[in-house]
């Protein structure tokens, strides 16, 4: 019998920490690829905060953490440097795509393949809109900090529905900071550790006999983190309010990021590294 395809999600989805000692939890990655003519070209992706400090600088490396086929779990030293990283030409965008490739016969993890990813001509096709199901799978750092004595990754998985999807930037305010950005809205909390899941659109609920890769499921886009309502209270006072929403990059930007002449190139030499 085919693995579940909630199953099949949640082994994209990989840890992330930083390289300390004890390592400390930064949020969620996952795998995704793109075909190309040399094959399949894999990706981590998350969330461009997660791996930043908080003056806005990559770190210079991070551990993520797989589990592998043996039934433990390993981590992984990724050191940042230009050439594995790719953004978007926009900075405003909340994403990174890092070229990693662990290998398959150690590590029990799958990728997304390119054509599961939402544009909007998937929304159209597909009459995904406002209401229609959504579902994330991640690193829920209360649950890693209580069990981390356990030796394997464990994600979880939240659903909701879609409660916006527009076409232009929306303003939404950090502290005292409005900030723009081409954002999804999404009925369903997003706590600490799930910046950087892959949130996916879910038209129908599938049953357990189909598989995950049909095209019942898509990936939406990557998550942000939680929308904060700022509130400023009479003595001057900034407080924020988990809203119960959260914020989504858009699935297509993840598509530019990966179709610019940088990654183009980026492939071109992994290929001509790899003939070597």
């Amino acid at each position: 019998m085919s693995e579940h395809y909630l199953n099949q999600v949640k082994n994209c989805v990989t840890f992330l920490f930083a390289n300390e000692n004890p390592p400390i939890a930064l949020g969620t990655g996952f795998f995704a690829s793109v075909k190309t003519k040399y094959g399949d070209i894999v990706y981590l992706v998350t969330a461009k905060h997660v791996i930043q400090n908080s003056s806005g600088k990559f770190y210079n490396s991070i551990l993520y953490r797989l589990n592998t086929i043996n039934g433990s779990s390993r981590y992984i030293i990724l050191n940042i440097t230009e050439f594995i990283l790719l953004t978007h030409p926009d900075k405003d965008v909340d994403l990174v795509a890092i070229l990693q490739y662990p290998p398959q016969d150690e590590y029990d993890y799958l990728y997304i393949p390119q054509e599961y990813f939402t544009n909007n001509e998937i929304l159209n096709e597909k009459n995904i809109r406002e209401g229609a199901k959504v579902f994330f799978s991640g690193l829920f750092t209360n649950l890693y900090t209580n069990y981390s004595s356990e030796q394997k990754n464990y994600p979880i998985l939240r659903f909701g529905t879609i409660s916006f999807l527009p076409n232009e930037k929306i303003i939404f305010r950090e502290i005292k900071t409005p900030k723009s950005a081409h954002l999804y809205i999404i009925e369903c909390q997003s706590l600490g550790g799930f910046s950087g899941s892959p949130v996916f659109f879910e038209i129908d609920r599938i049953t357990p006999k189909k598989l995950f890769f049909t095209p019942e499921i898509y990936l939406g886009g990557i998550m942000k983190g939680h929308y904060n309502d700022i509130i400023e209270t009479q003595n001057g006072i900034i407080r924020e309010l988990n809203a119960g929403l959260a914020l989504v990059t858009p699935c297509y930007l993840l598509k530019e990021i990966l179709d610019t002449d940088i990654a183009k190139k980026q492939i071109e030499d992994v290929a001509k590294f790899s003939k070597n």
